[in-house]
């Protein structure tokens, strides 16, 4: 296993299994273009990683993370990099981009255990703007671990729920739930000073425990108010409802791998008391964005299962939203700034009943009802539409589920069809999502935010015949995934890459054709990293193995087709010309 992360000057960094923090980059351009074979990486630095407690081993790397811990304003350096890798024995180690050891702190520090932790996921983010260092995760007992990894992937909710009792359903890990596994399954934060390791603030089990109330006071008719927020778990934590502008402002949500989980600054408002004036103004011009200037004073953790949102200044938590399904994306699909859900669905039987929605389909619900359901299987019909139709091809298991991805509809997509049935004035109105559905097959398909289909095409990244094991550690299960991404560095997301089991496949998000593709010598284990460590301006991708790191260069060609058939309609329209002249001289002789 491998955790690493790419920076300037074409580095990649890598912590491997040895507690040994590389920074490795590529020879020489002339060195590798004339070999036949793949370059190796160079090493620049190595560090073994140092440990402050009683075991002579060093931990375990669980996390790696790089940032600005101050921008700098005298010299034309835009920041000064550090690099942070967090260890299972809960120890945060601060290196500078020269591999020098800054500071090493410990964190996690309210386990009982004196040894290793089981992190079930973690994140870190460095924040230059403060000179923050957020580190946060959640562990679990070894029985627990075990527990979650064994996920039953044969279906997601039963076949015989309609698509309003879908989004009435409960997450499934909280019908049950006792404290303790409330207690150990807590999200804990930590603020660190980047530049000391000194704790700012933390946010562990029992911090800002809202007061308990006996049963006597809650079911009395004096505190019958109170009773109203018995289920309140943190102090100064309200419904998510009181912030719903900000917190739609800071989606999409999609979780697949713990590698999806993230940090994130935000700037958190509460909303304002609706008045006749107010809703005349969000109907015309729509919520209210906020813009990137306001300084950010909230960390949003998007981790599975939730959305937590904390204090900045504090680590106070200020709300948080469940989301009850694992293979469930967030998000406000047609910017009526009502948070929506969007899941998938797959049966090997259907029931015939009125109402129940067919297998293998993508579906969206906001709130109680349900936006559309449509079939991901399917090839559409001439007309583009399926009709509501079923068909034995969606009758279907999948062994491994892959949650739907969320991304901002391309401004440019347009069709003489979507101008005359209006579907371009109506997505042009409102910011839209645009929902990305793979199977198992390798099919992809896109639709808009009201279901209709924008695209679908077949792909080369298929994992139908894939075999989960028995023991399903962290390191051992394939990740199918799809990502968006931007084909140029800082430039907007414009493709999804798409990876199966010995391939992967770039297409585009406005129209569905296939940008390039590529064999996986291994199963790949994590999402893929990008970055441009060919500094030539493109992105590029590097798939982690079990035991090995590939990169891909994303090389960009003209299209050659495309300029035949060009230069053929020109020939073929000059030679119509001259036929039709030809033609017209023998008429009048």
């Amino acid at each position: 296993m491998f955790k690493m992360c790419l920076r300037y000057k074409k580095e990649l960094i890598i912590v491997t299994d040895d507690a040994r923090l590389k920074v490795m980059m590529l020879p020489p351009q002339e060195e590798h273009d004339l070999s036949s074979t793949l370059p190796h990486l160079h090493m620049k630095a190595e560090v073994v990683l140092e440990t402050t407690s009683n075991s002579s081993k060093p931990g375990f790397p669980v996390a790696l993370g790089t940032g600005c811990e101050g921008k700098s304003i005298s010299s034309l350096d835009v920041c000064h990099q550090v690099i942070v890798v967090v260890t299972d024995d809960g120890e945060v180690h601060c290196y500078t981009d020269q591999l020098e050891l800054m500071w090493r702190t410990q964190v996690f520090t309210d386990h009982e255990t004196s040894g290793s932790l089981n992190f079930k996921e973690i994140a870190v983010l460095v924040i230059p703007q403060s000179g923050l260092v957020l580190i946060g995760g959640m562990t679990a007992k070894e029985e627990q671990v075990q527990h979650n990894l064994k996920h039953d992937h044969q279906h997601n909710f039963s076949a015989s729920f309609s698509v309003e009792e879908i989004a009435k359903q409960p997450p499934r890990r909280s019908r049950n739930t006792k404290k303790a596994t409330e207690e150990k399954e807590h999200f804990s934060t930590y603020a660190l000073n980047a530049k000391t390791g000194r704790t700012y603030w933390k946010h562990e089990p029992g911090d800002y425990e809202a007061k308990k109330m006996d049963r006597e006071d809650i079911l009395s008719a004096y505190h019958f108010k109170l009773a109203l927020h018995s289920s309140q778990y943190h102090a100064g934590e309200i419904h998510w409802s009181q912030y719903t502008e900000s917190l739609i402002s800071s989606l999409p949500y999609r979780w697949q791998h713990p590698a999806d989980t993230t940090l994130q600054t935000a700037h958190f408002v509460k909303r304002q008391p609706s008045t006749l004036a107010t809703q005349g103004k969000e109907l015309k011009t729509g919520p209210v964005v906020e813009s990137k200037a306001i300084k950010p004073n909230a960390v949003v953790i998007k981790r599975q299962k939730a959305i937590e949102v904390l204090n900045m200044e504090s680590g106070q938590p200020l709300c948080s939203y469940a989301v009850p399904m694992r293979t469930t994306s967030v998000g406000d699909l047609n910017g009526d700034n009502v948070i929506d859900h969007v899941t998938t669905y797959f049966a090997s039987e259907r029931i015939d009943q009125s109402g129940m929605i067919n297998p293998c389909s993508g579906v969206a619900v906001s709130g109680s009802k349900s936006l559309f359901s449509r079939s991901i299987c399917r090839t559409p019909s001439t007309f583009g539409s399926f009709f509501g139709s079923f068909s034995e091809e969606d009758l279907r298991e999948e062994n491994v589920l892959v949650s739907p991805l969320l991304v901002p509809s391309p401004p440019y997509k347009r069709g003489i069809f979507s101008h005359l049935s209006g579907e371009a004035f109506k997505r042009d109105s409102i910011r839209s999502l645009d929902s990305i559905f793979v199977i198992s097959s390798g099919r992809l398909t896109s639709l808009g935010p009201f279901g209709e289909l924008n695209w679908q095409v077949d792909t080369v990244t298929s994992w139908t015949n894939y075999n989960p094991p028995n023991d399903k550690s962290a390191d051992a299960v394939l990740v199918p995934n799809i990502q968006a991404v931007s084909t140029a560095v800082g430039a907007q997301k414009d493709a999804v890459l798409v990876t199966g089991l010995r391939d992967f496949a770039l297409v585009s998000l406005k129209d569905g054709s296939l940008m390039a593709s590529h064999s996986i010598p291994c199963e790949p284990v994590s999402p893929v990293v990008q970055g441009d460590f060919t500094n030539d301006g493109l992105m590029d991708f590097i798939v982690c193995c079990k035991t090995s790191l590939i990169g891909f260069s994303l090389d960009s060609r003209p299209g050659y087709w495309w300029t035949v058939v060009w230069i053929a309609c020109g020939l073929g329209a000059i030679g119509m010309a001259v036929l039709i002249l030809r033609f017209i001289e023998e008429v009048i002789v």
